[in-house]
């Protein structure tokens, strides 16, 4: 058995999604993520915010635009703003110990 040095990983089936940065994680109950046809998903508009979850309990929030622009500066205040209330919601349904799924969030 080995030791445990902290890092967590998420893995894909492919490589088109590449390395993830410029995002937050936010853990949850495993029980409360169920099972959806794709675990990608995209909220708000401009903008646009988005959202891995994983059927292990962790999810990552991350901006879209910030990602496609490859910009070296961060996350605008203003899509960190989005990526906040976002995260809420989803630590609120865990919380009350609803499902966590796109409808719910």
């Amino acid at each position: 058995m080995g030791t445990f040095d902290g890092k967590i990983s998420i893995h894909t089936r492919n490589q088109k999604y590449g390395k993830l940065s410029k995002g937050l994680l936010v853990q949850v109950d495993h029980n409360s993520v169920r099972r959806m046809k794709s675990h990608m998903h995209s909220f708000f508009f401009e903008p646009a915010i988005g959202c891995i979850i994983g059927t292990n309990g962790y999810i990552w929030i991350y901006s879209l635009q910030s990602k496609d622009q490859q910009n070296t500066c961060g996350v605008h205040p203003h899509e960190r703003k989005l990526m906040s209330i976002l995260r809420n919601a989803i630590v609120a349904l865990d919380q009350a110990k609803l499902p966590i799924f796109k409808e719910t969030i």
